[in-house]
């Protein structure tokens, strides 16, 4: 073999290289998971990602189309443009015109769906955002007594749509749950609310989607999607008072934590 062909010959591994990575690399791109707006855990985020999927597909096909027909039009002879002037109204004004007007349309009939909860009473959390945490409170039990906090875990009963109402403490922040809802706004001194809808059992993750400080990137929390029954019981057991130490080592260990001051750095 010449020295030629063993150059073709490697150039040729080299390029199949190239192709592989890449292509794994857009593998690993669309890959599911627990923050993947690709997997879908309700009702919200499908028809979320119903509607990027036709806005992305339409993108492309009319880019496609108007590369072709400039392509066509370097390479053409000027007469074989006949109508010059159709070709700027028709496709200049009337075609965008009447496809982004169809494609609001559509978009208000998502927004609107992404706001009904089917005429079933949602229940009520209140979600702020802290720098850098979230606080998570339910109403108390019957509507009466001290409403039940967490931090950075949400948890919701299947099925039912849980209306979030957001705020933040300090600087904006952003509620994003990719896989069971859009993202919206946390700004101070004013409460923004979002349906969230999780229809499949299991832990998604979400994330502030506002940069909101050095902490940001660490700024995420999960939801926890619950059986109905399992959600009441949940939630009955974290209404009951925290239980008391097991035995003297645990009462020594408390009584330790609290006398050295270990809450001041060991908290959220």
């Amino acid at each position: 073999m010449d020295r030629g062909s063993d150059r073709s010959g490697r150039r040729r591994r080299d390029w199949r290289g190239a192709a592989l990575a890449g292509g794994m690399g857009l593998l690993a791109a669309c890959e599911r998971g627990p923050q993947s707006a690709l997997h879908p855990g309700g009702r919200n985020a499908e028809a979320i990602l119903d509607l990027t999927l036709i806005l992305v597909a339409g993108g492309g096909v009319i880019f496609l189309f108007v590369m072709a027909l400039a392509g066509y039009a370097v390479i053409a002879r000027p007469e074989r443009f006949p109508g010059t002037r159709a070709w700027v109204i028709g496709g200049g004004i009337v075609f965008p015109i009447v496809t982004l007007t169809a494609l609001q349309v559509y978009e208000f009939a998502v927004a609107r769906q992404l706001s009904d909860t089917g005429g079933v009473e949602p229940l009520r959390v209140e979600v702020t955002g802290h720098m850098w945490w979230w606080e998570v409170r339910y109403p108390g039990d019957g509507g009466e007594g001290e409403p039940l906090r967490t931090a950075n875990r949400l948890v919701i009963p299947a099925g039912r749509p849980v209306e979030v109402v957001v705020t933040a403490a300090d600087v904006i922040h952003s509620f994003w749950v990719p896989s069971l809802a859009g993202k919206i706004d946390m700004i101070p001194g004013h409460e923004n609310r979002l349906i969230l809808v999780g229809e499949r059992p299991g832990t998604y993750r979400g994330q502030c989607a506002e940069y909101c400080g050095a902490q940001h990137a660490l700024m995420a929390f999960d939801v926890v999607v619950e059986p109905p029954d399992r959600f009441e019981e949940w939630l009955a057991a974290e209404r009951r008072p925290a239980a008391e130490p097991a035995g003297p080592q645990q009462s020594t260990g408390r009584d330790a934590f609290l006398r050295a001051g270990c809450g001041s750095c060991h908290t959220v």
